[in-house]
């Protein structure tokens, strides 16, 4: 599901690769916007949102604030939560 393609080494199966490796897929509906993303050091996360504001730029600033969240915690518990 991760190998990228012949024709773009950035998509695999609906996923977007960057050279890191992390691993995303975005997508959107009139009013809604989710994002999913396993990051190359194994943490995962996913976002639903119902709403969209008009504008490119929410997509990117949604992406930016969990990767912000993701960095600022720095003691993350040694167990299984669930």
């Amino acid at each position: 599901m991760i190998k990228p393609t012949a024709q773009n080494s950035g998509y695999a199966k609906g996923w977007s690769i960057n050279k890191t490796p992390n691993y995303r897929h975005n997508g959107a509906l009139p009013g809604t916007i989710a994002e999913m993303v396993r990051t190359n050091d194994g943490y995962c996360w996913a976002i639903l949102i119902n709403t969209r504001p008009l504008g490119d730029q929410f997509a990117g600033k949604l992406d930016k604030l969990m990767w912000d969240i993701r960095n600022a915690i720095s003691d993350w518990p040694g167990h299984d939560l669930f």
